[in-house]
C-alpha cells in the first residue's frame, strides 16, 4: 500500500512538473510576443527574455489592468466606431444636401424660364449633370470602406483595418485642402464643381422636345438675334440664383443695375429679357443711351436723366415718362439726341 501511494504521488508530481514546464514556455512566448513589438521597444528594450526576468512583464502588466486598460480599449473602439460613423455620415450629408438644394434652386429658376420665351416658339431650360473626378469617386469609396468596417463586429480585425481607412480619408482630404486651386481639390470640398450646367432650348408646348443643346460650344452657329437673347437670359438665371437666400424661393436683394446691358441689342430681345428679369423678381435700374429710351420705358417706371450744362456741371433729374413724352411732344422739332439738353435746360418745367 505504501508503495502504491508513493507510486500516485510520484506520478501527479510529473504531471505537475510537466503543466509547469508547459506555463514557462507559454510565458516566454507571451514575453517573446511582447517584447517583438515595435511600438512597445520603448517600454521592453531592457527586459529578459529568460522565465526567471518576467517580473518587468508581471509589473507592466498588472500596471496595465490596474489602470483599466482593457476596459478603457473596449469604450474607445466602441467610441472610434460610434463618432466615424457619425462624422462620417453627415460628411456624406452634407454633400447630398448641397447638391440637393442646389436642384432645387434651379429648378426653381426653371419654372420661370418654362414662363418666359427664348423664341416665340421656345423656351430655355438649365440641366445639371453630375461629373466626379477619380479623386472624388476614390474618396467617396474610402469613406464607404471605413463606414462599413465601423459596423464590423470583429474588433480585433476591424480596429486596424479601420485605423488604416481612416489615415487614407484623412490624406484625401488634408491634400484637398492644402491645395485648393488644383481641379480635383476643388471638386472634392465643394459639391458644385461636381456638377456640370448645360442650357437646352424646349420647345414651346412639350416638356420634352429638345430643340438644341448649348454645351461647352456655347451659341455657336446662332444668330446675332438668338446669343443676344440667350446671354440676356441666362444673365437673369444667374443673378437669380446668387441672390436667392438658401432655403429661400424669392431673391433676397432683387435691385440690378445694367450699365447699357442692353445697347447691341434689338428691340424685340430687349423686351424679351426684361420680361426675364421680372419673373425672376428682379427689380431694373438701366442705364443706357438716350437712343434705347423707348425700351427702357419698358423695364422703369420713371427717368433720370444726367448730363452736364454750359458750366461742364453735372446734373441729374427725375420724371415719369409721362412727363418726358410731353415734354417731346411740345418740342416736336428736337431729334431725341437734342431733348435732354433741352431738358437739362428747362428744369422748372418739369414739375
Amino acid at each position: 500500500d505504501f508503495e502504491n501511494a508513493l507510486g500516485a504521488i510520484y506520478k501527479k508530481l510529473n504531471f505537475a512538473t510537466e503543466d509547469m514546464k508547459n506555463a514557462q514556455r507559454n510565458t516566454i512566448t507571451a514575453m517573446k510576443r511582447y517584447k517583438g513589438k515595435e511600438n512597445w521597444e520603448k517600454y521592453s528594450n531592457a527586459w529578459g527574455l529568460e522565465f526567471d526576468q518576467r517580473h518587468d512583464y508581471l509589473v507592466h502588466y498588472k500596471m496595465l489592468v490596474d489602470e483599466g486598460l482593457p476596459n478603457l480599449k473596449d469604450r474607445f473602439q466602441k467610441k472610434l466606431n460610434s463618432q466615424t460613423t457619425s462624422s462620417l455620415s453627415s460628411l456624406v450629408n452634407h454633400y447630398r444636401d448641397e447638391r440637393l438644394d442646389i436642384q432645387e434652386r434651379i429648378d426653381s429658376i426653371n419654372t420661370v424660364l418654362e414662363r418666359t420665351n427664348y423664341t416665340p416658339t421656345s423656351f430655355l431650360k438649365i440641366d445639371i449633370a453630375i461629373i466626379k473626378s477619380v479623386m472624388v469617386q476614390e474618396f467617396e469609396a474610402k469613406v464607404q470602406k471605413v463606414l462599413r468596417l465601423a459596423s464590423t463586429t470583429n474588433e480585433v480585425l476591424n480596429a486596424k483595418q479601420l485605423f488604416k481607412a481612416l489615415e487614407e480619408v484623412n490624406l484625401l482630404l488634408r491634400e484637398a485642402i492644402s491645395n485648393p486651386d488644383r481641379k480635383d481639390n476643388k471638386e472634392l470640398v465643394d459639391v458644385r464643381h461636381q456638377m456640370s450646367f448645360t442650357a437646352i432650348e424646349i420647345k414651346r408646348g412639350t416638356t420634352d422636345v429638345v430643340l438644341d443643346r448649348f454645351g461647352s460650344k456655347g451659341t455657336q452657329g446662332k444668330s446675332g438675334g438668338e446669343k443676344e437673347s440667350f446671354t440676356g437670359i441666362i444673365l437673369a438665371a444667374s443673378l437669380a440664383y446668387v441672390l436667392t437666400p438658401d432655403g429661400s424661393e424669392k431673391v433676397g436683394f432683387s435691385t440690378v443695375f445694367l450699365d447699357e446691358a442692353f445697347s447691341n441689342m434689338s428691340a424685340v430681345v430687349i423686351r424679351r429679357v426684361i420680361q426675364v428679369f421680372r419673373e425672376m423678381g428682379l427689380v431694373l435700374n438701366i442705364i443706357t443711351p438716350f437712343k434705347n429710351m423707348d425700351i427702357a420705358k419698358d423695364a422703369a417706371s420713371s427717368v433720370l436723366i444726367a448730363d452736364k450744362d454750359s458750366n461742364n456741371q453735372s446734373r441729374l433729374i427725375q420724371m415719369s415718362w409721362e412727363e418726358a413724352e410731353r415734354q417731346l411732344h411740345a418740342n416736336a422739332n428736337l431729334s431725341s439726341a437734342n431733348l435732354n439738353e433741352y431738358i437739362i435746360k428747362r428744369p422748372k418745367s418739369m414739375g
